[in-house]
């Protein structure tokens, strides 16, 4: 008996040997183009059986801009509204500290500030509570005109409108990332839907960090996706937000690791799993 179920042990043994395969490509590369091509040193031909692939690893850093040319200018009065100041924020990736902070900075070179107590007479911070920002203007002189296009006004949560002295508080929350999904393309995967449509998203995610700090995105439940090719000589990946807009990583490196591996040998041997219990219950009939 026993050298009869060593028999039907070893078969289904060596069809996990010869069934199995992993591939687990290594990709890094600088976000500038935004499509990029992984390319096997020698194509792949992959076997009869199925084959799916998943996103094991990413990492890169939050470098996203969302102070760029469509909304980096503010633009303020000093003598009550007759003549106007407009100053420019440099393009990168801002929290609301940062952007009073650059506001101040620029106001205090063009000499718009309390010099003899040292203070700032416009500054920009956040109710936590409601998630608005609050812009406060000590200074009965000065104002700020958010009607100008382009205007700082689209981050953070004002209408168009011109804000006197007092404390001023933003008709909307703040919208410091005009996105909340990161979405990882993949040219080489099918099975995968955004809003009921075919998609080549393999994995997504959303932004956990500060910007400036890294990205280290570990799934923890892989999700494999069937591929829709049997030659892997080259696939590309691409990063996006939920609109399919491509996100700007301004040059920063991404690294993802994949892994593909086979998937119609499970099959197989499940249905020879079945076959080696019958055979063992007839054994044991008998």
């Amino acid at each position: 008996m026993e050298q009869k179920l060593i028999d039907l042990i070893e078969p289904i043994s060596n069809s996990f040997q010869k069934k199995s395969l992993s591939i687990s490509p290594l990709v890094s590369y600088n976000t500038s183009p935004a499509v990029f091509t992984y390319r096997f040193p020698t194509p792949i031909i992959l076997s009869d059986y199925d084959y799916e692939m998943a996103l094991v690893n990413l990492e890169t850093w939050n470098s996203f801009a969302n102070v760029t040319q469509a909304n980096n200018l503010f633009k303020y009065s000093v003598d009550g509204g007759n003549t106007w100041k407009l100053i420019t924020i440099e393009t990168g990736a801002y929290e609301l500290e940062s952007i009073n902070d650059e506001i101040q900075r620029l106001m205090k070179a063009n000499g718009d500030w309390d010099a003899i107590n040292n203070a700032y007479y416009i500054s920009v911070s956040a109710n936590t509570s409601t998630l608005k920002s609050i812009i406060d203007i000590t200074n009965a002189d000065y104002k700020i005109d958010f009607t100008i296009s382009n205007s700082l006004r689209s981050i953070l949560g004002f209408d168009s409108v011109i804000l006197s002295q007092g404390h001023n508080v933003s008709d909307s929350i703040v919208n410091i990332i005009d996105f909340n999904s990161i979405f990882v393309n993949c040219d080489c995967i099918n099975g995968s839907y955004v809003n009921g449509i075919s998609s080549p998203v393999i994995y997504s995610f959303g932004p956990k960090v500060s910007p400036g700090y890294r990205i280290v995105e570990n799934p923890v439940n892989l999700i494999y996706l069937p591929l829709n090719r049997k030659t892997l000589s080259e696939f590309s990946i691409w990063i996006t937000d939920q609109a399919g807009r491509p996100i700007d990583f301004r040059g920063e490196n991404i690294t993802c690791r994949f892994h593909i591996r086979s998937i119609k040998w499970d099959v197989v041997d499940v249905l020879s799993t079945i076959q080696f219990y019958d055979q063992i219950e007839l054994i044991n009939g008998s």
